[in-house]
């Protein structure tokens, strides 16, 4: 079992200090760079380029050797859960010392959301994981892909607008968001769970009539 440097254990009443891993889901290839379902694995490689970390890498994934470490998956989005798993068993981490970063096409373009734990909803990266672990305790942080960013395919599917390149437009609404990710991760880090979703978690506007 291999630790990682800075390497602590669990402290606090009930709130893990520090966070072990920090994972972006999304799909490895080219043509999936700057897609929606791909912002998780691109706000790691945001903070792995913009902290001048380097890349280990793995079979399974690539992270960088720092508290936290940030991994990016050599998998597809459906088969999200056997890296995370070998995380877990490689490292001696607990799920709950792994926050997973992903897409959510509920939230609005820009927004971001922390939650402790909880179903996987429909991503096919979460359910992977909850599956090959068997537990749906790991913090999450979402990333709004929602309909204000505008669908770069008009009147498309979901399927197939997950997988469709941002505009440049769009990829600025991105890049914004990519920085308040990286500051409630750095929170998340100092301060805890709750710190940070108080701070981060914004209400989602109504859409509904006055």
């Amino acid at each position: 079992m291999q630790r990682l440097p800075g390497d602590r254990k669990l402290t606090g009443k009930g709130y893990l200090s520090p966070l072990q891993f920090v994972v972006g889901l999304g799909n490895v290839g080219e043509e999936y760079t700057d897609t929606p379902h791909n912002l998780g694995r691109e706000l790691v490689e945001y903070i792995q380029s913009q902290e001048q970390l380097h890349w280990r890498t793995t079979t399974l994934f690539d992270y960088t050797p720092s508290t936290p470490a940030y991994a990016r998956l050599n998998t597809y989005m459906n088969l999200s859960g056997k890296p995370v798993a070998e995380i877990i068993y490689k490292f001696g981490c607990a799920p709950e010392q792994i926050l997973i970063v992903c897409d959510d096409f509920t939230l609005p373009a820009g927004m971001i959301r922390i939650r402790k734990n909880g179903s996987a909803g429909s991503h096919n990266g979460l359910k992977s994981i909850i599956q090959e672990i068997q537990s749906d305790q790991f913090p999450r942080l979402r990333l709004g892909i929602g309909e204000t960013l505008g669908s770069p395919v008009p009147n498309a599917p979901l399927a197939k607008y997950v997988l469709a390149k941002f505009n440049r437009c769009q990829l600025e609404t991105v890049r914004g968001m990519f920085k308040k990710a990286a500051q409630a991760i750095q929170m998340i880090q100092q301060k805890g769970l709750e710190a940070a979703m108080n701070k981060y978690n914004e209400k989602v506007p109504s859409t509904g009539a006055p």
